[in-house]
């Protein structure tokens, strides 16, 4: 629009809603705490990042996954892609009704906190958003490169048959 337009819509105003957009896709990538559940177009952008659940080691696809707030909505935490992760209806419980915490890093990586101080951290399988293209329900078109964690976890110790108590060590995997 032009610049007197513009300044006409500005001054008549009465208030401003701030969302962040991608420059290249125009794909919605920060609503704020206007909303909770995200718009059509950020959906299909956390489901083409994530494409599966980002509790450690589960793999059930995004699709069959929710929507969760790392930041609780009602805590303050807003609906934007840098504090919204696909869970699936087992992790999402994990999260929510024991004592593991969650932490939300750049790009979607979910780091998992142990009750006992441990952590693992999922990372999604794209983290390139100039690669998602809001009008293409392609998931070809996404950008598919192998996940690559952030910190996977360890390989199971081999079991000694004198060990009559199992101890939990470093090379533990994680107990979910």
């Amino acid at each position: 629009i032009d610049p007197e337009t513009a300044r006409r819509i500005a001054g008549t105003a009465t208030s401003w809603t701030r969302i962040l957009t991608h420059p290249e896709t125009g794909c919605r990538l920060s609503m704020g705490r206007v909303t909770h559940d995200p718009p059509a177009d950020m959906r299909r952008y956390l489901q083409a990042r994530d494409q599966t659940c980002q509790g450690i080691g589960c793999n059930r696809r995004a699709s069959l996954s929710e929507i969760d707030h790392t930041r609780a909505w009602n805590t303050g935490g807003p609906t934007d892609v840098d504090n919204l992760v696909h869970l699936c209806k087992s992790c999402h419980r994990l999260k929510h009704q024991s004592s593991f915490t969650t932490s939300q890093g750049p790009g979607g990586a979910l780091t998992w906190t142990t009750p006992s101080g441990k952590t693992y951290t999922s990372a999604p399988t794209n983290t390139d958003p100039a690669s998602y293209d809001p009008t293409s329900n392609d998931p070809a078109s996404y950008d598919n490169r192998p996940a690559n964690p952030i910190d996977p976890a360890p390989a199971p110790s081999p079991v000694r048959p004198s060990a009559s108590v199992p101890r939990l060590g470093v090379d533990d995997p994680p107990p979910f």
